[in-house]
């Protein structure tokens, strides 16, 4: 494509040379440029695309862009842009054909529930017959295998190539995690979006956004810039949810609630146990009974959400049913660990004051013995929910044990000792190696307990210091279970 054609679409771009260039590709990674590459400087908090533009030059960029073009190489086409992050994202799109445009795309933000959502849409719409890719935390599934991603919701040169590459293998939707970092960053700016789900807002990312205010207001810019005839599902059991579904006026839109009758999709919970949920879903007139093998009212409210979307995708109610009772388990969310001694095991990615209550409340209200719980909070990071975190799981469990999660570069001591200010409990164990942890609440274990593992869930790694290191909750699990016979 000429660089002419590629750009001619842009708002307030400036065009210096000629746009004859052939350009096959877009990066922003010069390590990432090939030969006819169109390279955007992206500018960050620790360095400036701009730095590497002779790079990206000596690799076969065939034109360079960025805000500013200040100290840039004059013997190739440079575009100056306003947002060189919205650039970004509008010539991934277009150099790649604009993939999503010809596919089903379901977005999932909030601060909680957004992969298990993820993962039910594509159950449910796989039970439909609609191969369907998903995006999102646990990685990047094209509708065959999964691979593991870096990011929540991938930079927007990658995902615009994973669009392409779904659609190429036959995929007809995804369903992909939107987080408020992909938003801020315009990661996903221009998506195409069918229906966009809002499942809830709690504190989270507050080391990134300087309130809760600006947290909100970057979640809902989702819903403010998706095209006219996209669906907005909102959740109205959360405060948030209630305040976006009224700010969106006349938009078209559908809420859910597993609370209140008023919502266009309410549900019944008929029982409930650590194998599951029976419940009945009532929407304009259909009242379907299905079975949820995820435990916990806050996956009630995840099929929900699925549901609401799905059924109005045109997914007919049997294959809506069938989907659902189809997904075991979810990676690193409330995932069993199989074991033979009548203890109820589960890892769970909760990391956040409000994820760690409703996964403790899930196991409180349906256990039959204690409910002990192994957390600890992750360094170089908001440090304001340590305290609130150490206050939930000490006021709710049977005994607690503290310990590292992904310490970073903090002392995994310190961490802890942040924790410990809101902890209100003797039946406690301050444990600072995670194995060693694991290792201990095994050993306290009686039948009938329920043994929560929280914080990093999917995750097969620790961060310390700047290093990653393997680390897999399952794995230590099963050699504890072992070590008991």
């Amino acid at each position: 494509m000429k660089l002419a054609d590629l750009i001619k679409d842009c708002k307030d771009v400036k065009l210096h040379g000629s746009g004859e260039a052939e350009i096959t590709s877009v990066a922003y990674d010069s390590r990432r440029v090939e030969e006819n590459s169109l390279y955007v400087a992206i500018p960050g908090a620790r360095f400036d695309g701009r730095r590497f533009a002779q790079d990206a030059l000596a690799r076969g960029a065939a034109a360079l862009a960025a805000e500013s073009l200040k100290g840039l190489p004059e013997s190739i086409p440079l575009i100056q842009v306003p947002k060189a992050r919205r650039f970004l994202a509008e010539t991934s799109a277009r150099i790649t054909g604009y993939p999503d445009r010809e596919m089903t795309v379901i977005g999932v933000t909030g601060t909680n529930g957004k992969t298990t959502v993820t993962y039910l849409a594509e159950s449910i719409l796989k039970a439909a017959g609609k191969k369907t890719a998903v995006i999102g935390t646990t990685g990047f599934y094209d509708g065959d295998r999964w691979e593991k991603l870096s990011h929540t919701t991938p930079e927007s040169t990658d995902l615009w190539q994973m669009m392409k590459q779904v659609k190429d293998a036959g995929c007809e939707a995804v369903a992909m995690e939107i987080s408020s970092h992909a938003i801020a960053f315009e990661r996903v700016g221009g998506l195409d979006t069918d229906v966009a789900i809002f499942t809830n807002l709690s504190q989270d990312h507050l080391d990134f956004h300087k309130d809760m205010e600006d947290y909100k207001e970057t979640k809902f810019r989702l819903f403010e810039e998706m095209k006219q005839d996209a669906l907005a599902v909102v959740n109205t059991d959360d405060p948030a949810g209630r305040e976006l579904l009224e700010r969106l006026g006349d938009r078209k839109k559908l809420s859910y609630s597993c609370e209140s009758r008023e919502a266009d999709l309410w549900v019944e919970i008929e029982e409930a146990s650590l194998e599951g949920s029976a419940v009945i879903l009532h929407h304009r007139g259909l009242a379907l009974p299905l079975f949820l093998q995820l435990p916990g009212l806050h996956n009630v409210s995840n099929v929900a959400a699925a549901a609401a979307a799905a059924l109005n995708l045109g997914v007919e109610p049997e294959h809506l049913r069938g989907g659902a009772w189809a997904l075991r388990s979810v990676p690193g969310r409330m995932e069993p660990v199989p074991n033979d001694k009548g203890f109820f095991i589960f890892i769970d990615y909760a990391h956040t004051p409000d994820a760690l209550k409703h996964l403790i409340h899930a196991a409180r209200s349906l256990a039959k013995g204690r409910v002990i719980t192994i957390f600890g909070c992750g360094g170089d990071r908001d440090r304001d929910k340590r305290p609130k975190m150490g206050r939930i799981a000490s006021e709710l469990s049977d005994y607690v044990f503290i310990t590292s999660d992904n310490p970073r570069t903090e002392e995994p001591e310190a961490i802890i000792q942040d924790i410990l200010v809101g902890v209100k409990t003797d039946a406690k164990q301050v444990i600072v190696d995670r194995r060693e942890a694991i290792f201990e609440a095994v050993k306290l274990l009686k039948p009938g307990d329920v043994l929560l593992v929280a914080g990093k869930g999917h995750e097969d790694y620790q961060i310390l210091g700047t290093e990653k290191i393997h680390f897999d909750d399952r794995e230590v699990l099963k050699e504890a279970l072992d070590a008991l016979a």
